[in-house]
């Protein structure tokens, strides 16, 4: 990338804390590798100041964007202790009790956030921020220099007054530590060297990364890398650089041989950690007999290869066959779940016969002579290892084991041809593990190990392609994965929750409705489900949305375990559902209500005892507009008179068409008379008014009849009551001439 066109597109946040790992990198390369003093060493060292700053950086850009600062705390703690060891393995001569970089970075997210607590009163804060440098000072990696930069990075205003305020404290914070080291370089530093002044400039690199900072586009950017790749990268890269050291300065073939069955070994037990923690399948069955033996069988050759004595290799014999027994056997029921094969019966019972068979050929070798005829231990070479003389046992156990071998890939080579999609691939995975395992045995028969043997390795390489099969396609079978998939692909949120009512299963449709879910946590602490599983509602509102919910028990055996919740998102449904009732409620000509849902309206109201006022209209002369100038003519005064109707009431009241051109309003809540007549004189002169705009100016006008209840009086009102005494009012204002309102 040019410098045009990096000003033109700038530093992602990716990209800048790759420049960040890589300049630690090659710091650390010259602490661990080179002369201190030598000129690409010091090249080196000034290129690992890039790390420092980019990190304090990001740390406040991390403060400053963070949605849960408290997560945010608890992460960089537990990657802080993670590296501890790693750390301490590699620069164990250099740092004796000082803390790594994560813990330095730690501290300066501390001070932010307790600089920015204002619930604290300033002495308070000001106490917190001291006990924090304190700390730096005593046990920290980097002495007080992480916390200030961060702090400049945070309220520094912008790029350049941050730039000026890592030079000054830069160049400050270097003069301070030279007078200080130069005084007592025990007591206040923490290098075993005898630093001299000229030996400490190339720490005013620390000023270097704002030339790259400066482009810094505030975008997440390319290449995508896993999460907490930067975290976990820190302790990891100090493993590889250990492991370096430890090969170039003190290898030794007998340990490297030793140790690499080790890492063997722990590799085969994490790999059973994963199955155990994995959702429950018929598959993990046959998986944790095929990595727990395994585990078995490793350990036995660990044995094997650290014994030296007759007796101590049999003991170490006897546990690795035993566990190849078992890891048969549970190769088999892995094959049979796991890829859905017809595996018959018999073929179980005669593993079960021939592992016992073998195990006691083994155990009785020292007498008969039959699984071993010569059993010793051989010195020739850089260690020792077991002299065999194998007996008729031991071929009729490796044929043994070659036939299942076989059998087991016919099956899956035949189940392969027919296989589709994700089961065709896990199918190719298992495969591959039967393979890797026989090729440490075509290895000792090359002769390249110079007689050696690594079979280890080869079970740790099935367990790896069975992992990989697990980890990329998620889960153990089939079946599995198309229930997942389906739970997570339909149209309903599916919930399980156990007795104690914790999160035991949730599909993605659940945590679009419920927001963030954590398997086994309180299903009481997530907003909304507590009430669903107490109150057993039928339907629940979630952001404007309506979930129609179905709270089942989950009954084995008479017992409960548990309850299952199926949520179905019914906003559509009950939005067509209230728009058709809406419709049906509505008069097509002129919108008002119809005469049936107004009187279930307003006798719903007066059930509950609420003050209203009820008013009759009708048009004066109505039947002349009909006669004279026809329907059509009649059809548009109706809606003119609707409109006058719906334009003197609120949308709490009601408007609706009685019949013919009679109309009523009930006013909810108010039978004020001074308020009620100011509606009725509304209604009469917007009608004129909408009138005077059409051909049918002064052809009819509008009579009211008003009605209103007095609960203080105790009186129980009904529809039919209100709507006669209001009829009979409204009969009296046509007597009064008409265009005219009366109450009763």
């Amino acid at each position: 990338m040019g410098l045009k066109e990096l000003r033109m597109r700038g530093l992602s946040r990716n990209q800048l804390k790759l420049i960040a790992i890589t300049a630690m990198v090659c710091d650390h390369f010259a602490w661990g590798f080179l002369d201190f003093m030598s000129p690409l060493a010091q090249v080196l060292h000034v290129i690992g100041r890039f790390t420092l700053p980019i990190m304090c950086f990001f740390i406040a850009e991390g403060f400053r964007h963070t949605s849960d600062l408290r997560r945010y705390i608890e992460r960089m703690v537990s990657f802080w202790i993670l590296s501890m060891v790693p750390f301490y393995i590699f620069f164990s001569f250099e740092y004796d009790y000082r803390q790594n970089i994560i813990f330095d970075l730690l501290l300066a997210l501390l001070a932010l956030a307790v600089l920015e607590h204002k619930a604290w009163n300033k002495v308070i804060r000001g106490l917190l921020l001291t006990l924090l440098i304190a700390t730096s000072m005593w046990i920290g990696g980097w002495i007080i220099m992480p916390i200030l930069y961060t702090i400049a990075f945070y309220y520094g205003r912008n790029f350049k007054e941050q730039a000026k305020w890592i030079i000054i404290l830069t160049v400050l914070l270097q003069v301070i530590l030279q007078i200080t080291i130069y005084i007592n370089n025990y007591v206040c530093h923490f290098s075993h060297y005898e630093w001299q002044w000229y030996e400490r400039v190339y720490l005013l690199g620390f000023v270097l990364p704002l030339l790259v900072l400066r482009y810094y586009n505030g975008e997440r950017g390319k290449p995508e890398l896993p999460k907490y790749f930067f975290y976990s990268f820190y302790p990891l890269h100090f493993c590889v650089l250990a492991s370096l050291q430890y090969v170039l300065y003190h290898f030794e073939l007998q340990q490297f041989y030793i140790w690499m069955h080790v890492v063997a070994l722990l590799f085969s037990i994490f790999i059973l950690l994963l199955v155990c923690v994995a959702k429950p399948s018929r598959a993990q069955v046959g998986i944790l007999m095929f990595a727990a033996f395994g585990i078995v069988y490793e350990f036995g050759f660990l044995m094997e290869i650290t014994s030296c004595t007759t007796e101590a290799f049999l003991r170490a014999t006897t546990m690795e066959y035993f566990g190849e027994v078992m890891l048969i056997l549970g190769v088999t029921m892995f094959i049979r779940e796991f890829c859905h094969l017809a595996v018959p019966y018999y073929v179980f019972a005669m593993e079960c016969v021939a592992g016992m068979v073998s195990m006691y050929w083994l155990a009785t070798t020292e007498t008969n002579h039959f699984f071993y005829s010569y059993v010793g231990v051989d010195y020739d070479g850089p260690f020792p290892k077991m002299d065999l003389a194998y007996g008729t046992g031991f071929y009729l156990f490796i044929s043994y084991v070659i036939a299942i071998s076989i059998f087991g890939t016919y099956k899956i080579v035949k189940a392969i041809t027919t296989a589709r999609g994700v089961n065709r691939k896990r199918l190719y995975c298992l495969l591959w593990a039967i393979i890797f395992a026989w090729i440490p045995y075509l290895i000792k028969i090359s002769g390249i190990t110079g007689g050696y043997e690594v079979p280890a390795l080869g079970i740790a390489g099935a367990i790896f392609f069975v992992a990989l099969c697990i980890i990329r396609y998620d889960v153990f079978d089939s079946v599995s994965l198309a229930s997942t998939n389906a739970l997570n692909h339909g149209n309903e949120g599916v919930i399980v929750v156990g007795t104690d009512h914790r999160l035991l299963f949730f599909n993605k449709i659940a945590e679009n409705i419920f927001g963030h879910l954590m398997e086994y946590d309180d299903a009481y602490r997530t907003p909304g489900l507590k009430s669903v599983l107490q109150s057993g509602k039928r339907t629940i509102q979630v952001e404007k949305r309506t979930y129609e919910v179905r709270v089942e028990d989950l009954l084995e055996s008479g017992t409960n375990q548990g309850q299952m919740l199926w949520l179905i998102d019914m906003t559509d449904h009950y939005s067509t559902l209230n728009e058709v009732m809406e419709e049906a409620s509505r008069d097509p000509l002129t919108g008002a209500y119809v005469r049936t849902y107004y009187e279930k309206e307003v006798t719903s109201i007066l059930e509950r005892k609420l003050e209203g006022t009820f008013m009759m209209l009708d048009l004066d002369n109505f039947k002349h507009v009909n006669d004279s100038m026809g329907h059509k003519a009649g059809d548009e005064v109706l809606k003119l008179f609707a409109k006058a109707c719906q334009s003197a009431i609120e949308t709490k009241d009601y408007c609706a068409r009685i019949g013919g051109d009679e109309f009523s309003l009930f006013i909810v809540g108010n039978n004020q008379k001074e308020e009620v007549a100011a509606i009725a004189k509304h209604v009469i002169e917007s009608f004129d008014a909408f009138l005077a705009k059409t051909d049918y100016a002064g052809s009819t006008s509008v009579s009211i009849g008003i009605a209103t209840t007095d609960h203080e009086s105790k009186r129980i009102y009904t529809y039919d009551t209100l709507y006669s005494r209001a009829d009979k009012a409204l009969y009296l204002a046509k007597n009064s001439g008409k265009k005219t309102y009366n109450f009763y």
